[in-house]
């Protein structure tokens, strides 16, 4: 408490009377915890009445946007991995990042091509290799634009030009060609290339890109998340609120308000009084956002429930470490593909786990 040892009780006290007296409670983070973790934050949100936001959640929103509009033509990573004979890799090149996810029959790409500066169009299976990748070099901010001319040529229009997005369009023509020919594509993409205002304009081009070439063969398309267990999060509060993040749960139910209810908002500006931090990262601001200025408002103060102090939090009011999902303590967690992934744990310990913490703090201000 306030950087001296307490005991748990005392400390499980102190946060049930800073949470009792709070008017506008924030619970972030998450992205550590398992989803039943996230299951009982929900739960515990509507106890109080507080807002609630996954950390990591933001990085994925224009995929929300796209997923609300026009749904996902979707499989695993182990169907891709087993049958796709065609990868567009926008951003992002998992065969390096992830290699478990496309096992042995992909090779690694050379290091001269940043996962993160071009769009490969690459051929799967075990022969396969930086030989067989088409390397579209789409430029800064032009992600749109290139994603449009791929989508119009793929589907057998001419858009007026000869480059989109900084790619020559013979290499576009190119790339549209090898989708058509693929009895199964997969289109793959990481939250940098859907970043900034055009983000939900990219996400719908590049899933509507997948549902045009469903008509002629087997097509996917799969945003990489945000890593973590933010997929869990998100799904554990989607199906207690049906709202995947930014939700107040206030009187009059859930409601459900990004770019209001998210860090930027209740930690950046203050909005929160009291600010409780559940397997998080960071703080979700800056360390005066959560130390110094933190009782700009109200008198609140910060909490933290977790394995180790976020990065930015200070000294916060209480921290009651808790053991560590998937090597202290067990559970499940969620991968980007909608896989269950079972967190064992495979080292002892004394601390609690997130879940008891939580609780304790239900049964306390129930």
């Amino acid at each position: 408490m306030k950087g001296r040892g307490a005991t748990q009780k005392k400390a499980l006290d102190a946060v049930a009377r800073l949470l009792g007296k709070a008017r506008a409670p924030f619970i972030y983070g998450l992205s550590r915890s398992s989803t039943s973790t996230a299951r009982r934050a929900a739960a515990f949100a509507e106890l109080i009445g507080a807002a609630i936001d996954v950390e990591g959640a933001e990085a994925v929103g224009a995929d929300l946007t796209a997923l609300q509009a026009y749904g996902l033509p979707g499989a695993t990573f182990g169907e891709i991995r087993d049958r796709a004979d065609r990868l567009v890799l926008w951003r992002c090149d998992p065969r390096r990042t992830h290699p478990h996810l496309f096992g042995d029959r992909a090779r690694p790409v050379p290091d001269r091509l940043p996962a993160g500066d071009a769009v490969v169009v690459a051929a799967a299976g075990s022969s396969a290799g930086p030989a067989d990748d088409l390397i579209l070099p789409v430029g800064p901010d032009g992600d749109l634009e290139a994603a449009l001319a791929l989508r119009a040529l793929t589907g057998g229009a001419s858009p007026a030009g000869e480059a989109f997005g900084g790619v020559p369009r013979a290499a576009l023509e190119a790339a549209a060609d090898r989708l058509r020919q693929a009895t199964y594509s997969a289109i793959l993409w990481s939250p940098a290339a859907t970043a900034g205002v055009n983000g939900p304009a990219v996400a719908s081009t590049l899933t509507l890109l997948a549902r045009d070439l469903n008509r002629r063969a087997r097509s996917v398309a799969r945003p990489l998340g945000a890593g973590g267990n933010v997929a869990g999060a998100m799904a554990a509060l989607a199906a207690a609120t049906g709202y995947p993040r930014a939700i107040g749960l206030g009187q009059g139910g859930a409601r459900y308000a990004p770019g209001e209810l998210d860090a930027a908002r209740m930690i950046v500006e203050r909005r929160a009084d009291v600010i409780l931090l559940v397997g998080a990262r960071t703080s979700g601001g800056n360390k005066e956002d959560t130390d110094g200025g933190r009782r700009g408002r109200s008198g609140g103060g910060v909490v933290v429930v977790g394995p180790s102090l976020p990065a930015g939090a200070g000294k916060p009011d209480v921290w009651i470490p808790t053991a560590t999902p998937g090597l202290t303590s067990s559970g499940t967690a969620l991968r980007s593909d909608g896989v269950t992934v079972v967190l064992r744990a495979i080292l002892p310990t004394r601390r609690p786990s997130e879940d008891e913490i939580l609780d304790a703090l239900t049964l306390r201000l129930r």
